[in-house]
């Protein structure tokens, strides 16, 4: 896998831009979240609905993952080589944002943290641990998530070779999570991984869908991306608003329905732009290219800027005013430091790695195993089939 290879496909920008615009959806449910605001029906949304937007990333990540490596995992280098790139690419910028956290608990605070904690972030597998979840990085919970996923992918892509098996993942990710639930307290479960498993189920089926229709000719990609558009429209607006539908979802007995029934939208959202990048602009790039510092920056900056959001309630006693107002001033300053972070942190990591990877063993090894065992691989032969 070379990086000839990787860079060969064009980039999606809809689903670049989709990414952006999920990461401004936090930072606007957290400017909200993290002030304590009572605010209006009118703006329920936005405590109520915005922080969905982090299990749209992980629809998009095991997306775009699919994308990308989709074919080529030839090798246990090119897996050790993604491995790498995977690691520059989240952990630079999340160490960085630890330090500034230890230093903020320890002076602000005067809480330091405790010796497992730290170590749990710093090998990145604290979701696995149950004390540490939630990561000392305020919000870092989701990268916890999204490193067990990493880890995992190129075993999954080599397993999940088709529509109908990424669907027989899915039904099987949304078993294991609703057992999971049912046996485990909620406080327990809310960030784990097993929780969050048919959210990366979803990109996996959104991403074949995607591949069946690359036969097609452009207009009818642009057709199904029309609808799949329309369809996700629709169904986000059946289950968000409050209608018997999505009171039926919140009442299951089964925990979370609404929550993975919202997901199959924004998975539909996300074919929707792979297809027709109708989100895709100048301003949703900038944001799809500086999400992961907009993430990582924007709880502590949001901390740090309560002063002046003390000082605009004064001013503007409105809510819908005050919140707005305070959702500008943030991103005022917000996007500033996350291009000079991106710039100056993500970028120089993701060309050390990818230099780290040049320097590999060129000759490739045996491919990677499908399944652990002879009966595993023959039965995901038959789902493939």
């Amino acid at each position: 896998m070379t990086d000839a290879a990787v860079k060969s496909r064009p980039r999606l920008h809809g689903v670049d831009a989709l990414r952006g615009l999920a990461a401004s959806a936090v930072v606007v449910h957290h400017v909200v979240g993290i002030n304590g605001l009572e605010v209006p029906r009118s703006l329920h949304a936005i405590p109520d609905y915005f922080g969905y937007a982090v299990p749209l990333f992980f629809v998009i990540s095991t997306f775009s993952l699919c994308y990308t490596y989709d074919g080529r995992f030839d090798g246990t280098v090119a897996v050790r080589n993604y491995l790498i790139r995977r690691f520059m690419r989240i952990a630079p910028l999340f160490y960085c944002m630890l330090a500034v956290w230890v230093l903020t608990d320890l002076v602000k605070f005067h809480q330091p943290v405790s010796i497992a904690s730290l170590l749990a972030n710093l090998t990145l597998t604290f979701n696995l641990v149950g004390p540490y979840q939630y990561s000392i990085v305020w919000a870092g919970w989701s990268i916890g998530v999204e490193f067990v996923d990493y880890f995992v992918f190129p075993i999954m892509l080599s397993a999940v070779r088709g529509l109908r098996a990424s669907v027989a993942l899915l039904l099987f990710a949304l078993l294991a999570a609703y057992g999971f639930q049912n046996t485990s307290p909620a406080q327990d479960d809310a960030v784990h991984i097993l929780t969050h498993l048919p959210f990366f189920s979803m990109g996996y089926v959104a991403y074949y869908v995607y591949r069946k229709a690359q036969p097609l000719g452009p207009r009818w990609r642009q057709v199904l991306g029309v609808g799949a558009l329309a369809a996700a429209f629709v169904f986000i607006v059946a289950v968000t608003a409050d209608c018997q539908f999505s009171r039926f979802l919140m009442n299951s007995p089964l925990r979370r329905t609404q929550f993975y029934c919202l997901g199959a939208g924004l998975a539909t959202l996300v074919l929707a732009q792979a297809l027709l990048p109708t989100l895709s602009n100048v301003a949703t790039r900038f944001l799809g290219e500086t999400c992961y510092s907009i993430y990582l920056l924007h709880p502590w900056m949001i901390m740090m800027l309560k002063p002046a959001y003390a000082a605009l309630a004064h001013v503007f006693p409105n809510m819908l005013v005050y919140v707005s107002v305070a959702t500008i001033l943030t991103f005022a300053v917000l996007l500033p430091l996350a291009w000079l972070t991106n710039r100056f942190i993500e970028k120089p990591a993701m060309a050390w790695g990818r230099r780290m990877t040049q320097r590999s063993n060129p000759h490739p090894a045996a491919p990677i195993p499908v399944a652990v065992n002879p009966q595993l691989a023959t039965a995901i032969d038959a789902v493939n089939k």
